[in-house]
């Protein structure tokens, strides 16, 4: 599917007789669930040094960014659910739609990846402070999502966000870095014990996210911050692509993502992932920090102008 979408965008892209790009879902119930990652839990089951999932992002962050910067309106209609490859796609257009039934959601820490997929350059250059770091690293609900993707503002979303707008600027002061992510999970371990609701139900959730994935996402997140005073918005989403690789094909090869994808996917949530670490304080700075480094000279990368 990615590819066929990249070869009719380049045969499109100077035909003048196309004036824009529409994508929508097969059949009103999903615009794009995301990509198999069951059947790259399979292969690496089978084959641990297989380059199929590697393959498999290369191509999706490519499309991003080629659906970023087409020089032609696109407009994607996100019906029914939306999530992991199909909501970074869908926010990646020009415009998106959001129905009454679309359900958004970017659940990859719970299955041992991160929110790929160009998620930490949107939430970095067009959310509100803090936002982009709360959802990052935690399971919140699709309805919330949505409202914070910019993708669609339900009410009940935006009734959230102000109820809780000291708990956003905590994530927003918090800084680089793990000691940063403990101290925004402190922040939100308080606000749960004292005012419980939306943030009781935050904190309810992290134990489904891995931890090393959450540092992974943290990282990432504070460093496409970082970008926002380096370069133009091409560079900014070029950079921040080609970590999300960096880091996927390292963390395909972590036993988490496996553990995750069959807790998740297999068994259904059955019996619940066993992290490797089990817990954040547990997490080595050192690993992450090789996690999300540039790949060495010589092993492919995306290749995005700029970066």
């Amino acid at each position: 599917m990615v590819e066929g979408i990249r070869e009719t965008l380049r045969a499109w892209r100077d035909d003048v007789t196309v004036k824009a790009v529409l994508l929508k879902g097969n059949g009103g119930r999903a615009f794009c669930s995301g990509g198999d990652v069951k059947g790259c839990r399979e292969t690496l089951m089978e084959d641990p040094a297989s380059p199929a999932p590697a393959d498999l992002v290369f191509c999706e962050y490519n499309l991003l960014f080629e659906m970023e910067f087409l020089q032609k309106p696109s407009v994607a209609i996100a019906e029914g659910v939306t999530m992991g490859f199909g909501l970074g796609l869908a926010s990646f257009c020009r415009y998106t739609v959001a129905t009454d039934t679309t359900r958004m959601a970017m659940p990859e820490s719970n299955i041992g990846l991160f929110p790929d997929v160009g998620f930490s350059y949107r939430a970095a250059n067009f959310l509100p402070p803090g936002v982009g770091r709360l959802l990052a690293v935690t399971d919140a609900d699709g309805a919330v999502r949505a409202c914070l993707a910019g993708l669609a503002a339900p009410p009940a979303g935006r009734g959230r966000l102000s109820a809780h707008a000291a708990l956003v600027e905590a994530f927003a002061r918090a800084p680089g870095g793990p000691g940063g992510l403990a101290q925004a999970r402190g922040a939100l371990e308080a606000e749960a014990t004292a005012a419980g609701g939306w943030a009781a139900e935050l904190q309810a959730g992290m134990p489904r996210c891995c931890p090393f994935s959450q540092a992974v996402a943290w990282s990432l997140l504070c460093a496409a911050e970082a970008d926002r005073g380096a370069g133009e918005l091409e560079w900014r989403a070029a950079a921040a692509l080609e970590r999300d690789f960096a880091a996927a094909c390292r963390l395909f090869r972590r036993p988490d993502f496996c553990e995750g994808v069959r807790a998740v996917l297999v068994d259904k949530g059955r019996v619940p992932a066993a992290w490797a670490p089990a817990a954040t304080s547990d997490v080595s700075e050192e690993e992450v920090a090789a996690a999300v480094a540039p790949l060495p000279e010589g092993e492919r990368r995306l290749g995005l102008p700029g970066a």
